[in-house]
């Protein structure tokens, strides 16, 4: 499965793609994707469906990308690349670990904070870096700590201490495509001079 959310790297603003082996699952999901409607008999709804498809201005957009999708992750990753070796070095930066047969998709630079050795909280961090023009992101909330499944998490007994640990300690650093290595290493010297 593909996320093209205008949030992602490479996007139509919403909207998203599969890749499957499967000729009745691709039928079926073909079937839901235009409201339910049986792909052999218009206008016939055999079951509830939804509307998924991309307005043409909406592929266009994601088609230009595509196109240059080489050179947007390759922009990436140096961003990546500048973040990694300009952090490494400074107590209390927790880098994600990456699996040796694995390759890190350069979404959203993300670090977890250990307040102990960094000497701050990562909320900390989050104020020091928006006093000075930027923004960032904290770990996005596991779904058993929202509302909507707050209660039924705690009926099911549900206890995810790890998850909830490095949820208070993530944070997302800005990454974007048109970010200049100079931003990233502003971004770097702010993030020092908070650990010292």
């Amino acid at each position: 499965m593909f996320s093209f959310h205008s949030a992602k790297i490479l996007t139509s603003g919403e909207g998203g793609a599969l890749t499957l082996n499967d000729k009745q699952l691709e039928s079926f999901i073909r079937m839901i994707c235009s409201h339910g409607m049986d792909t052999q008999r218009r206008f016939f709804f055999p079951v509830v469906g939804f509307i998924y498809r991309l307005t043409n201005m909406s592929a266009a957009l994601l088609c230009a990308q595509l196109e240059r999708s080489e050179s947007i992750l390759n922009r990436r990753k140096t961003i990546f690349e500048v973040y990694s070796e300009g952090l490494k070095n400074v107590p209390g930066i927790l880098f994600r670990p990456v699996a040796s047969w694995a390759e890190v998709s350069p979404w959203l630079f993300s670090v977890v904070i250990s307040p102990k050795e960094f000497g701050h909280t990562r909320n900390e961090l989050i104020q020091h870096l928006a006093k000075e023009g930027v923004e960032t992101r904290p770990f996005f909330i596991p779904v058993h700590g929202l509302p909507t499944f707050r209660e039924i998490s705690i009926k099911r007994g549900v206890r995810l201490p790890i998850t909830d640990q490095l949820c208070s300690m993530g944070v997302n650093l800005p990454t974007y495509n048109t970010m200049t290595i100079s931003q990233v290493e502003r971004v770097i010297e702010l993030i020092k001079t908070l650990s010292k």
